[in-house]
């Protein structure tokens, strides 16, 4: 951008002081107004677009019996005391009577099968689905429930210690209502019961306390941060005060807008304010200090100002552009929660650039000109000195610092195959935060083996009518399910074969596949009895379809191993084992189709892979584009590169070594250093270009001069990014601990690679 065209802009900023900062105080009125409306979108659950294909076989398959719910699970040394069963019966009443409460499955309605005469009915495990009455009622209950293969390990763990009860429930923007209201109806099971609640919709409500808590707390230790790092930087009440007031205007407007155009406050988003504050105070740090450089102490002709702005804008305004692109390369996500978290920074980058380039000098040109102590500060202080010594340490190391750049590439390659990918939400929150959301929820998968299914659904060769009523069809059917009853990951299997099986015990003591047609057909009538019921249908799902050409096996999963939540790269092995068994011995002409929710977990997780991968080759290629452009050499565009990519190398090194996992929140921090962390690299070469105009082939007189210039403001500029963005680390989820951390570094050690590595290229 021509410097006369900035010079005139700043200028006209100047002149027109009082309307720049009455137009300010406009839009940040009306923006403040939304901002203050802004929504917030707790639910980590719902991540993928419609249009994906896990999604579209869930719409196709579904229902299934692991949609919104709530589980209430009981413990106890005596769970069958007629007094502990009349108030957990009491309280699932409650429960179930509740507005947004769409029936329940429980100890007492649970649905079995019973002989009567020569024929078999469906019956609730207790008599009139409530709790026993009398000792006689009560040792009928106990040995039904206990007995039933079905019920073991659902409504009762395998041990005989603890209950179960699930409650379907109506999706909902806000469960805080609902979920106070269980609270409050469970706790008078305190006397009876060790009491745990979980399922999707408690976590849902926690994720939402804590991004509502998150955001203040994060905003208020950032501006702390911020202040610190300026007052260190210039000691004067300007530095401090106006640079904190034109990024705090920059993160309301920013705020304001997303509710303006409709986005939510989300896990991913919720940095977007953090990030505004913390990267519009680099330009802050860069204008201040070519102001205090340029600084005409005594002079009442404010012209300088200008000329001081403007010739800093172009560092401003590269850096801005690079940054932009970063965080719009977000933009090639699948995941609409990242796309926004992108387009949202983005704008908040563009106001934090406007109000830098309009109302920073307007303030700047009403306040008394800096004195000599301030201006001195700037040019002769102590990073002035240090930047000319490591000038000289670079020239004499430059061999040796190119090698250690070749070591990390290698250590990279090497290293990059061990980054693991997690979309588990379970494991965002914070240890500190996990005592009840999160040990409720392990508890129930320790005891019941939770409630993650995988779904396997069979469509009949030519959708023939009845095709899986054929008894030597559902053996085939049958095999598959014992042989994967064997597996460590299945807690257990429903479909109409296990139905059936257990139906057939009851009338005639066997445990198998009746031979002939005739039974089968029998037996199946009573299982569509059993799906026509409200609480029935809601426990076996479409397990089966009315004219038996559709057919679904539900696998119930978990970590075997660990007794845990299952994770993706275990899931995926699991998945894979379930269709090596269907292959082994099922007609493939059945066209088996294996859908589910856990299913888009795991397709979240290739999403995340392929949207990093595409997300940092979009920005690294835009950057090299831009700068090439700018610079008119490629040589200068590669070189500008480096430092970033050194940096990002390095930060996957470390996540391999700890075993930090890329999640929907840390798969962003590559794009973000990209278009950040370029920044300095960029400041340091225009730098570099203006002292070779001077000093021609003087390679260390460049360099010195360079480093002196430049160097101050990079070293500023990234302690305050760094330190804002350890702000993150204080986050109630591990997503974005692990970002701030991650970028941190990343940004450390790129400006640490400008400082360095790049004039080690340069010398060359």
């Amino acid at each position: 951008m021509p410097k006369s065209f900035m010079f005139h802009l700043v200028e006209f900023a100047q002149k027109h002081a009082l309307f720049i900062v009455l137009i300010t105080a406009v839009i940040s009125i009306f923006l403040g107004y939304y901002a203050l409306q802004i929504q917030v979108d707790p639910d980590v659950t719902d991540l993928l677009p419609e249009e994906s294909k896990a999604l579209k076989l869930l719409e196709e398959y579904g229902p299934t019996v692991d949609d919104d719910y709530i589980i209430v699970a009981v413990e106890s040394e005596e769970l069958f005391a007629l007094d502990k069963l009349k108030a957990l019966e009491e309280v699932i009443t409650r429960i179930e009577k509740l507005p947004d409460i769409h029936g329940s499955i429980n100890p007492f309605n649970f649905i079995t099968f019973q002989k009567k005469g020569k024929s078999l009915r469906l019956a609730p495990m207790s008599s009139g689905r409530k709790a026993p009455g009398s000792p006689e009622e009560l040792e009928l209950f106990r040995e039904k429930l206990t007995t039933d293969p079905l019920a073991r390990g659902f409504v009762i763990s395998k041990d005989l210690t603890a209950f179960c009860s699930i409650f379907a429930t109506e999706s909902l923007d806000d469960y805080a209502e609902m979920i106070a209201s269980v609270e409050a109806i469970i706790a008078d099971l305190k006397p009876h019961f060790k009491i745990y609640l979980g399922g999707q919709i408690p976590i849902i409500e926690t994720t939402k306390n804590y991004l509502v808590k998150d955001v203040p707390k994060l905003l208020i230790m950032g501006i702390l941060v911020i202040l610190t790092v300026l007052y260190l930087s210039f000691k004067s009440r300007r530095s401090i005060l106006l640079p904190l007031l034109v990024v705090a205007l920059g993160t309301l407007w920013t705020l304001g807008t997303m509710s303006l155009i409709g986005f939510r406050i989300t896990i991913a988003s919720i940095m977007v304010p953090l990030l505004v504050l913390t990267l519009g105070s680099s330009y802050s740090i860069h204008i201040l200090n070519q102001y205090y450089r340029e600084a005409k102490v005594g002079s009442e002709d404010r012209k300088w100002i200008a000329s001081a702005v403007s010739h800093i804008n172009l560092t401003i305004f590269m850096a801005s552009l690079t940054t932009i692109i970063g965080f719009a390369s977000l933009l090639s996500a699948t995941l609409r929660q990242i796309r926004e978290f992108g387009i949202a920074t983005s704008i908040g980058i563009i106001y934090a650039v406007i109000l830098s380039i309009f109302f920073f000098p307007a303030v700047l040109s009403k306040l008394r000109t800096p004195s000599s102590l301030e201006r001195d500060q700037v040019l002769k202080g102590r990073i002035a000195s240090l930047m000319e010594k490591l000038s000289l340490w670079v020239i004499k190391w430059r061999f040796v610092i190119l090698i250690l750049l070749a070591v990390i590439s290698v250590v990279f390659i090497m290293s990059r195959k061990k980054i693991r990918y997690q979309t588990d939400y379970i494991s965002y929150f914070r240890k500190k935060n996990k005592e009840k959301v999160v040990s409720d929820n392990l508890y129930i998968v320790e005891k019941f083996g939770g409630f993650i299914y995988v779904y396997v659904t069979l469509t009949a060769p030519e959708d023939d009518k009845d095709y899986f009523l054929q008894p030597e069809v559902l053996r085939e059917i049958s095999t598959v399910e014992e042989n994967m009853k064997e597996d460590p990951d299945v807690v257990d299997i429903s479909s109409f074969t296990s139905y059936l099986k257990l139906m057939n015990y009851t009338m005639n003591g066997n445990f198998d596949i009746p031979e002939k047609k005739a039974p089968v057909l029998l037996l199946s009538r009573y299982f569509i009895s059993l799906t026509s019921t409200p609480r029935g249908s809601a426990f076996v799902g479409t397990l089966a379809n009315k004219d038996f050409t559709r057919l679904t096996i539900a696998f119930r999963i978990y970590d075997g191993e660990r007794k845990t939540f299952i994770y993706e790269d275990r899931l995926k092995l699991l998945v894979n084992r379930i269709k090596a068994e269907i292959d082994m011995n099922l007609n493939l002409e059945t066209r088996p189709v294996i859908w589910g929710g856990s299913m888009v977990a795991l397709e979240l997780s290739e999403t995340l892979i392929k949207d990093q991968i595409k997300s940092v080759i979009i920005s690294a290629l835009l950057i090299l584009l831009l700068t090439s452009i700018t610079f008119r050499s490629i040589k200068f565009g590669l070189f500008s590169l480096v430092p970033m990519l050194t940096g990002i190398m390095l930060n996957f090194i470390i996540m391999a070594f700890l075993d930090i996992p890329l999640d929907v929140v840390t798969i962003m921090f590559s794009s973000v250093a990209i278009g950040v962390g370029v920044d300095d690299s960029i400041h340091l070469i225009i730098q570099y270009r203006r002292q070779a105009g001077i000093f021609h082939k003087d390679k260390k007189k460049i360099l010195e001069h360079t480093l002196k210039t430049a160097g101050r403001p990079i070293l500023l500029t990234s302690i305050s990014l760094v330190a804002g963005l350890l702000v993150l680390a204080f986050s109630s989820f591990m997503p974005i601990v692990y970002f701030g951390i991650l970028v941190s570094l990343a940004l450390t050690t790129t400006t640490i690679g400008a400082l360095i590595i790049l004039p080690a290229l340069l010398s060359l």
